[in-house]
């Protein structure tokens, strides 16, 4: 939780730097398998994004696949 307190205010000072905003409805968190169901939550919760389980496509080609 440390960690993604250092991650929210490095975003943070990057969007004031710039005169930007992250959009929080449209940004997601990928986790891998190995993290907890209640430290996924504990992290969106954190930072207001929420999770997902895939990354989508890009040029029709999953970002995320089990086998080439």
């Amino acid at each position: 939780m440390e960690q993604i307190h250092y991650i929210n205010l490095i975003l943070d000072l990057f969007c004031r730097s710039l005169g930007q905003k992250v959009s929080k409805d449209k940004t997601r968190i990928y986790f891998s398998r190995n993290v907890p169901w209640q430290l996924r939550r504990q992290i969106c919760d954190e930072v207001g994004f929420q999770g997902t389980q895939e990354l989508g496509k890009y040029l029709g080609v999953p970002l995320i696949h089990k086998r080439v």
